[in-house]
């Protein structure tokens, strides 16, 4: 794996051969201990890289039969990590022995990033075998890109050019002062180094001289100073000469002013153009605006583009559709991407239909990350396990969070696990989010207590903010123990209405105890009907002391006659 995460931290987008990466594996292996570690043979360490993990990916993903990647999401943290090992001389020698035409380079780049010189010069070696244009070679503006030309100047001066600001410097050393040319050249110099004042001054003597790229250049100024109207006619005049990329800021100017419809109509001429952040602003708009289909074609051209994000933002729209089966679609392939915010959406779809064993990997994944909502989730589907250790241990981390869900739930497993005190105080502090809730909770506390009392006042505070059954089940018990039947009746009636079969059965023992036997038949026969083991054992009950008391009644009738005729 560090062979693996190694390589394409070097630069490589593409899947390793095998046998690449078991000869790599030697140099981190000794490293490491060597043959001391007592390693497993190369097909069990496959194996075990390959495993997938509670079904969601492995750490090694096979690309093709030979070929294989690191999960992305490994490379990544690797590439934050501001203490990872530097990459070892023999993975840059692979890396620039087997890297693919394409991805030459991305790893030139990374070898300069690094300051391997060394194998910068002979990348470029290799370079001009395989492009053969000349000996000069373009540096797409990107992350670090400028860095790294600058130290790619100092091996080969003559042989690049970054496709940013230097092309810039370029064009004011072939433009004649005093010329529309000139002053475009000038106004993107300074537009380069934030000095939007005076590239204004520029582009606009520029634009007013009729050059249609500095009035492109000029509108997208004034829009970033927040000079909208001015900006528009500028654009639009661009646009109408030909220049496409003022229709990327016309279409913002659009979305800027809330009018999306009108925005993406523009942006749809020019999607070539549009860039995955872009995308996913305007989709997010259209969404917002209730255009789920259109919101996910412009993601779908952000995903194909290579936007990480892009997949997610698909399975959260569908998730909001509520088309389950394709939103897990997408948010599987944004984790799969290494896109982590993927877990909490995963994890929280299998935990609601009941599946903890699919749901826990994604959820631990997000907890461990430092999500509250994932921590929460976490933590109940081990109180539904019965496992209430680490439902207290997750759900303490959520609760630090802030996350107010998790401190009511908090207070539930202390409860179960008997901890009265401190139960009592969490619940106290999740009144003020979740009344209805934590004053059931604080009833039963109380009940555990034998506070009876304390028990009746705060189920009766839960009843008075929302009808519910646990409390109107808890104050009933409450009751018909004191032989207040008629209250009990009462507090439940509301609940038998709304077809609780719970409350039914408990509303059938009240309307026993109070001597309606046949009304009390017929709530139990509902209850049972409906499910209610108990019911069934209540009539059973009832049928057999109706039973016992008609044997008695004739036996005294008999007894009576017998009396008469002696």
């Amino acid at each position: 794996m560090a062979a693996a995460i190694d390589l394409f931290r070097a630069g490589m987008t593409t899947g390793v051969p095998l046998d690449v990466l078991v000869g790599l594996h030697e140099v981190h292996l000794r490293s490491r201990g060597g043959a001391q570690l007592h390693p497993e043979e190369v097909d069990e360490a496959l194996t075990w890289a390959t495993t997938l993990e509670y079904g969601a990916t492995s750490l090694l993903v096979r690309e093709t039969e030979e070929r294989y990647r690191p999960f992305d999401y490994l490379v990544d943290s690797v590439a934050r990590n501001g203490a990872a090992p530097a990459i070892p001389a023999e993975v840059w020698d692979a890396a620039l022995s087997h890297v693919d035409d394409s991805d030459l380079m991305a790893v030139i780049l990374q070898a300069s990033g690094h300051n391997r010189m060394d194998h910068v010069v002979r990348g470029l070696a290799r370079l001009d075998g395989v492009h053969g244009s000349g000996g000069f070679y373009v540096v797409e503006p990107g992350k670090g890109a400028r860095r790294a030309f600058r130290r790619l100047m100092t091996v080969a001066r003559d042989q690049f050019a970054y496709a940013g600001f230097d092309d810039v410097i370029l064009a004011l050393q072939q433009a004649e002062p005093g010329t529309a040319e000139w002053d475009y050249a000038m106004g993107r110099y300074h537009r380069e180094e934030d000095d939007l004042e005076q590239a204004e001054t520029f582009l606009r003597r520029a634009a007013e001289a009729g050059h249609p790229p500095a009035a492109a250049d000029l509108g997208a100024v004034l829009l970033a100073s927040s000079r909208a109207d001015e900006a528009r006619g500028w654009l639009e005049t661009a646009l109408a000469a030909g220049i496409r990329q003022a229709g990327i800021n016309l279409g913002i100017l659009h979305l800027l002013r809330g009018e999306v419809g009108a925005g993406a109509d523009l942006l749809e001429d020019v999607a070539d153009l549009v860039e995955g952040r872009l995308a996913t602003r305007l989709a997010s708009d259209l969404a917002n605006d209730g255009d789920h289909q259109r919101a996910r074609r412009w993601l779908l051209r952000a995903h194909e583009r290579g936007h990480e994000q892009a997949a997610l933002l698909i399975g959260e729209s569908f998730l909001v559709t509520g088309d389950e089966a394709d939103a897990e679609h997408w948010l599987r392939t944004a984790w799969e991407r290494g896109v982590l915010a993927a877990a909490d959406h995963l994890g929280k779809l299998h935990f609601h239909r009941g599946e903890w064993d699919a749901a826990e990997p994604f959820l631990r994944a997000g907890a461990e990350s430092g999500s509250p909502e994932a921590a929460t989730l976490l933590g109940s589907l081990h109180y539904q396990r019965d496992e209430l250790e680490e439902a207290e241990h997750w759900l303490r981390k959520a609760t630090s969070a802030g996350s107010r869900g998790a401190r009511l739930a908090l207070g539930v497993v202390l409860l179960d696990k008997s901890a009265l005190d401190e139960a009592e105080s969490v619940l106290l502090d999740s009144l003020s989010a979740h009344e209805a809730e934590a004053a059931t909770y604080l009833a039963k506390v109380q009940h555990q207590r034998g506070d009876e009392a304390g028990a009746e006042r705060w189920a009766r505070r839960a009843l008075g903010v929302r009808y519910d059954s646990e409390p109107a089940l808890l104050l009933s018990s409450i009751l018909m123990e004191q032989r207040r039947y008629d209250e009990a009746v009462a507090v439940l009636v509301p609940g038998h209405e709304a077809g609780d079969p719970e409350v039914t059965h408990n509303l059938g023992m009240a309307t026993f105890h109070r001597g309606d036997l046949e009304t009390a038949v017929q709530l139990f026969t509902q209850a049972q009907m409906a499910g209610v083991p108990e019911s069934a054992t209540a009539l059973r009950a009832i049928f057999r002391e109706i039973t016992r008391a008609a044997e008695a009644e004739e036996h005294r009738r008999r007894r009576s006659w017998w009396r008469r005729r002696s």
